[in-house]
């Protein structure tokens, strides 16, 4: 060094694997006088009195070996970046779990060896000034068997950690005509009409398993407006007019709102609410609300729209909300205004009907008399297509009073049906999927209320009955019929109707005419009138059909 005064700094740089040593043994003053400072950072501060010479003193870096423990043996393994490691140096370490446990931390032993995350799996340590041990602590993992059933078949098993929480996932499949809508602890033996309690959440605590409900689809979507259907759906309140004129023209269904609700009388799955509006003037200090309320009385804005969104001059702007469809509500729009006219074009509402909740596809168990007949209504579409020895008939009642029983084969839920076959209990399945109404003329059957039925006075009531050992409907006299029967209703007045039935639609029986009934000679088609000279054909002589070649 050159010659300096006062005080100076020296900074050493020591080679790899090198350490300048601590205190005064990292430096010596060879010749002269000096004060020197060692400053621990590989500097030092030095104040020469004389000329002098300073040597720095080097030493190797001591090297530590590392160690590992698994705790328990059988936890898991542990990987090492390295086994010997200088003073203040890192490696890094690895914990890996074997099946059935789980890693929860590490500790360290040996002077001034640290981690850098004691809860990380994969971690850093930094070597201390001695040899060093780290201990990897693993802990069995607790888990219970989680199983989804999915129409009676357990479609997935899992194995989940105590107290972590389930993955409610929907299904990937599920049978055809069904939509999925949620998941329960228990099973629904019976379908039932009204939307269950779901599990959307829960924490893994014990084995489980969780049951598919199942709604029978399609999904029957509805949308009801004012271009769409009967205003008798909605409510009109407030200072609202109907008919109002707009511009030019009158608007059939457009409604003049004014701090005026438009309401949606039902309680339904809604899945979306619009309305199209026009503003008259350009009064932006307002809102406009779709709202909706779970009990009809108490309303809560689920959107709000400000007037300055919606279009002047009597142009109609579109506000929509969506739903997820799966809670009911009342839905109301609500226009929040009491100086200035608005025109409301249309309100609409689109909503989802499920019916016949159930975790598995249900059959329905149909009984028949020793008789051979009985009548059958049910809650639910019913398949008689593959019923083994049991057959389904609707009736159809003309103005002659002849009546027309005629073979199905799907039934509608609530439509009554003659059902033919052995004495026994048959399973029916439900329909998985839609079966379209019939109209009011196309079945005389009447479902049965559990209450008496009269004979009525036109139309006549007949309940399948056996009396002096022949099958047939006769005239109620005050008889019980269940929800789940069904009566017969005819404009003619007689004891009885008699069953002959044929397969399809061949057979067509009648109230009993005396003629036709008790013989007499007399011919008579099958639409009940006197025939003369009959040509070939199907025909009806003293009570028996007779065949005209």
């Amino acid at each position: 060094m050159g010659t300096v005064s006062g005080t100076t700094t020296i900074t050493a740089t020591p080679k790899s694997g090198y350490r300048v040593k601590s205190g005064a043994e990292g430096y010596t003053v060879t010749s002269g006088t000096a004060t020197v400072t060692n400053n621990e950072d590989n500097t030092f501060s030095v104040t020469a009195s004389t000329d002098c010479t300073i040597r720095i003193n080097f030493e190797a870096i001591p090297t530590h070996t590392l160690s590992s423990v698994a705790d328990p043996v059988a936890g898991g393994t542990i990987d090492l970046g390295a086994t010997s490691v200088r003073e203040g140096s890192t490696t890094t370490i690895e914990a890996h779990a074997n099946a059935g446990y789980k890693f929860t931390g590490w500790t360290i032993t040996g002077t001034g060896a640290t981690i850098d995350d004691d809860e990380a799996a994969s971690t850093t340590i930094t070597m201390g000034t001695a040899d060093a041990t780290v201990t990897a602590s693993f802990e069995a993992v607790v888990t219970h068997e989680i199983k989804w059933s999915v129409n009676g078949v357990i479609v997935k098993t899992e194995n989940i950690e105590e107290n972590t929480a389930i993955d409610f996932a929907a299904p990937v499949s599920i049978p055809t005509g069904y939509s999925f809508v949620g998941w329960r602890a228990s099973t629904l033996d019976v379908p039932q009409n009204t939307a269950p309690t779901y599990v959307t959440s829960a924490t893994c605590t014990a084995d489980a398993i969780y049951y598919a409900v199942l709604a029978k689809a399609p999904m029957t979507v509805k949308t009801y407006g004012f271009e769409t259907s009967s205003d008798d759906d909605w409510t009109i309140s407030g200072p609202a007019q109907s008919n109002e004129s707009k511009n030019s023209g009158s608007y059939s269904g457009k409604i003049n709102t004014a701090n005026s609700y438009v309401t949606f009388k039902n309680k339904v799955n809604v899945t979306n609410f619009s309305f199209a509006f026009a503003r008259k003037t350009n009064n932006n200090n307002y809102n406009v609300y779709i709202e909706t309320s779970e009990d009809g009385s108490s309303w809560t804005a689920v959107s709000t729209y400000a007037m300055s969104s919606f279009d002047d001059n009597g142009a109609y702007s579109l506000k929509s909300k969506d739903f997820d469809g799966k809670k009911t509500l009342y839905v109301r729009f609500h226009c929040y205004n009491t100086t200035a006219v608005r025109y409301v074009d249309d309100v609409s509402i689109t909503y989802k009907t499920l019916s016949g909740y159930c975790t598995t596809v249900p059959n329905e168990e149909v009984a028949v008399s020793a008789a051979g007949f009985a009548t059958y209504v049910s809650d639910f579409d019913l398949d008689y297509t593959s019923v083994t020895g049991l057959k389904a008939y609707k009736a159809v009642v003309d103005d002659q009073g002849a009546i027309t029983f005629t073979k199905v084969t799907t039934v509608p839920a609530g439509e009554g049906v003659l059902l033919q076959g052995d004495e026994d209990t048959y399973s029916v399945p439900v329909v998985a999927s839609s079966v379209s109404a019939w109209a009011d003329a196309d079945n005389a059957f009447v479902r049965g209320t559990g209450a008496a039925v009269a004979t009525g006075t036109g139309p006549y009531n007949y309940i399948l009955n056996k009396k002096n050992g022949v099958v047939g409907f006769y005239q109620a006299a005050g008889q019980t019929v269940a929800k789940n029967r069904a009566y017969l209703q005819s404009v003619t007045n007689n004891a009885r109707i008699s069953l002959e039935l044929n397969d399809e639609v061949v057979a067509r029986i009648y109230d009993l005419v005396p003629a036709i009934s008790k013989g007499g000679g007399s011919v008579y088609d099958l639409m009940g009138r006197k025939v003369m000279k009959p040509a070939k054909g199907l025909y009806i002589v003293n009570g028996k059909k007779v065949i005209v070649k």
